[in-house]
């Protein structure tokens, strides 16, 4: 049986790395999204599609890149949260822009899309990370087990038929019984 986490034939892989080109784009798009979201009515370019469908699609891209730009699945749930308050916090600031008005509905569109593309985009990256990327040497020990932590079906056996150890109460109990 092996650490899930672990490589079926024991040993540690190198833990990818970002990829170069995604932290830039998902704070370009982020910034997109804020100047988007903010702008008047008149001023904000149209789609033809549907403003959930606009929402949804534009998180989206932003997930894909947020999965790109993170690869450490902590980093990636903050992103997704930061995220999902800010399509929150935008939906609001609407109401101060002329033309616009807040919608909870454009809000969980926008959150869904985020969560869709952050998940597609992990998913994607896990697929072409180790033929396109570099590897994380250094990231082995922080991410990754090394290959003694993997759990052998003989090391279990061992465990279960050998006797433990007394310990130090055993040991004066079996002292009391003997005097």
């Amino acid at each position: 049986m092996y650490r899930q986490d672990a490589a079926p034939d024991g040993k540690a892989r190198p833990a990818p790395q970002a990829a170069p080109f995604a932290r830039p784009l998902f704070f370009l798009a982020l910034a997109t999204i804020v100047a988007l979201s903010l702008a008047p009515g008149e001023a904000r370019p149209h789609t033809g599609f549907p403003g959930p469908a606009e929402h949804f699609a534009a998180y989206a891209g932003a997930g894909v890149l947020l999965a790109f730009s993170y690869v450490v699945t902590r980093e990636r749930l903050l992103g997704l949260l930061a995220l999902a308050a800010a399509s929150g916090v935008f939906e609001l600031l609407q109401q101060f822009s002329p033309g616009r008005h807040p919608s909870v509905f454009d809000a969980l569109a926008s959150t869904s899309g985020a969560l869709f593309g952050a998940a597609a985009g992990a998913a994607l990256f896990a697929i072409i990370a180790p033929k396109f990327f570099a590897l994380d040497h250094a990231a082995i020990g922080r991410n990754r087990p090394i290959a003694e932590n993997v759990i052998d079906s003989k090391s279990v056996e061992r465990a279960y038929c050998e006797k433990p150890a007394s310990t130090f109460s055993q040991r004066a109990l079996e002292a009391r019984r003997e005097n």
